[in-house]
C-alpha cells in the first residue's frame, strides 16, 4: 500500500507530520509514504530520525492552503500546494490512499474537484470512527456539509453502511 500525506497539514506541520509518519513507520509494515511540502523543509525534520528512506518519498510541493483561505479559490491558484500534490498522487493511481490534517473545506474540495467521484455519488462525506461504550461507531459527514440536501443524507447513509460493513467488518 502507499499512502499520501500532505506534510504541511495541521497545526505544527512538518513538524508534528512527520513525528506522525516516523511513528506509522515503526508500527505498520508494508506500507509506502509519499510526503508532500516544501523539500527542504521535510528533509530537515526527517534527519532527526532513523528510518527506512525506501519507505519515504518527499513529493516537492511549495504552496500551502491556510484555514482561512476560500477552498475552491485556494485549489484553483495554489496548484503546487501540499494538499493538491497528495490528492493528485491519489489521481495518478501513485497512491492508495492520502491523509492531511489541513484545511478541511479545502481537502474535501479538493477531493472532488482532483480525485473525483463514484459515479452517482454527488458530494465526499467525512465518516471518523469513534470509539464508544459498546464497540465503535461511525459518523458519516461529520458537519462537513453545511447545506445537505435529503439526497446526499441518503447517500451518505449508503456509503456509510457500506464502509462500515467492508472495512470495519460489523452491520
Amino acid at each position: 500500500m502507499k499512502i499520501a500525506i500532505d506534510g504541511m497539514g495541521g497545526d505544527n506541520a512538518p513538524k508534528a507530520v512527520v513525528e506522525g509518519l516516523i511513528q506509522a513507520l515503526k508500527e505498520y509494515e508494508g506500507i509506502e509514504y509519499y510526503i508532500t511540502g516544501p523539500k527542504e523543509q521535510i528533509e530537515e525534520e526527517l534527519k532527526k530520525y532513523q528510518y527506512d528512506e525506501k519507505l519515504v518519498n518527499i513529493v516537492d510541493a511549495r504552496d500551502v492552503i491556510s484555514p482561512n483561505e476560500h477552498p475552491v479559490m485556494a485549489l484553483k491558484k495554489k496548484k503546487d500546494s501540499s494538499i493538491c500534490k497528495a490528492l493528485k498522487l491519489v489521481k495518478d493511481k501513485e497512491c492508495d490512499a492520502v491523509i492531511s490534517g489541513g484545511s478541511t473545506g479545502a481537502f474535501l474540495a479538493g477531493c472532488t474537484l482532483i480525485v473525483g467521484r463514484i459515479k452517482g455519488v454527488e458530494r465526499p462525506a467525512l465518516a471518523p470512527i469513534m470509539p464508544g461504550k459498546n464497540g465503535s461507531f461511525m459518523i458519516v459527514d461529520a458537519g462537513a456539509n453545511v447545506d445537505c440536501k435529503p439526497n446526499y443524507l441518503v447517500q451518505f447513509a449508503k456509503m456509510g453502511k457500506v464502509y462500515y460493513q467492508g472495512v470495519i467488518g460489523n452491520e
